[in-house]
């Protein structure tokens, strides 16, 4: 799939759908990546290959497990295309797990979206964070995304 049919996807399922509650700290699963539901978050909407949660304070997080991968080139031009505004971007190893994780941020329409790229037992899986307040991002240890990708499991 490509990645501009993702956000299309993720903005139509934000819009479109009603909310289906998961208590914090379920699990979940799409395409065989599991794992937990951060505190404070809910299941809005899922489908067999993306996931969509979300909190008291609209903070939204999509995950994204396609059964085609792209990388986040792919992902970075596709999105620019779209008049997304490329603002950084950073690939390191993530906490010493040998998994290589790239990091994008962008801005659209007003919203600062976080992208969080990487590939586990050979299953591609891309977040996407879209904070209610861009102006405040949370710090490594109070990110949900954290939260999520510590918990995934094959």
């Amino acid at each position: 799939m490509k990645p501009k049919y993702l956000f299309i996807i993720l903005i139509t399922l934000i819009l479109a759908t009603s909310v289906t509650a998961v208590a914090a700290g379920e699990s979940a699963s799409i395409n065989g990546c599991k794992f937990e539901i951060p505190d404070g978050f809910e299941i809005y909407n899922q489908s067999s290959d993306v996931i969509v949660i979300n909190n008291d304070d609209l903070d939204v997080i999509s995950i994204y497990a396609p059964s085609q991968s792209f990388t986040a080139d792919e992902l970075k031009e596709e999105l620019i295309k779209q008049g997304y505004t490329f603002k950084a971007e950073d690939t390191s190893e993530y906490e010493n797990s040998g998994i290589e994780l790239t990091t994008q941020n962008f801005e659209y329409e007003n919203m600062f979206i976080i992208t969080y790229i990487f590939t586990v037992d050979d299953q591609l899986v891309q977040i996407t964070f879209i904070p209610h307040d861009k102006n405040n991002i949370p710090e490594y240890e109070d990110n949900p995304v954290t939260d999520i990708i510590d918990s995934i499991i094959y």
